[in-house]
């Protein structure tokens, strides 16, 4: 759904609020090399990552996901972007001949209504943050790769069809 570099998503959770301390628990997850700055020898596999360290992505999640980095997220992630001033009405999902859409309306509800969904990963609701790879294996091919978040919306398609069923449902 949408990927950045290190830098500005950082400066991204300090404008919405993000407190230091979660702000430094993220980039340790991001990097999972024992650093903020990704200059660590050895990294970790996310799996081990979050075994060992549960309170501090128990301390990411309880900050992103407050209603005022929610609205935010929904808007730079999905319906605006981080550089521009028109927004986006609907999201279509599937192909020109067959898809399912949802207004940006319908996709604020959806993610405000999922912003408490019990977790492992980092997420802002069902949106899940990660960094685009660790490189575990130092390919200087991929290194670059290593200061890049990622958003990604796994759920969005049983996430769509729960909340139209949802729609159907209460009309009756």
């Amino acid at each position: 759904m949408h990927v950045e570099g290190i830098s500005s998503f950082i400066h991204f959770l300090i404008d919405s609020g993000v407190s230091k301390e979660a702000v430094v628990a993220y980039l340790k997850y991001h990097y999972a090399d024992g650093t903020t700055n990704g200059t660590g020898k050895e990294r970790k596999s996310i799996e081990e990552y979050k075994k060992q360290n549960p309170c501090d992505i128990n301390l990411i999640n309880q900050e992103m996901n407050t209603i005022y980095v929610l609205n935010r997220a929904i808007n730079r992630f999905l319906l605006q972007g981080k550089n521009s001033n028109i927004k986006i009405d609907a999201i279509l999902y599937g192909t020109k001949d067959d898809f399912l859409w949802i207004t940006s309306s319908d996709i604020i509800n959806i993610i405000i209504s999922k912003m408490n969904m019990e977790s492992t990963s980092v997420h802002f609701g069902p949106l899940f943050c990660q960094p685009l790879t660790r490189c575990l294996n130092h390919n200087p091919k991929l290194e670059r790769k290593r200061f890049l978040v990622q958003i990604k919306w796994y759920s969005i398609f049983d996430d769509i069809i729960e909340y139209k069923n949802n729609q159907i449902m209460q009309r009756k």
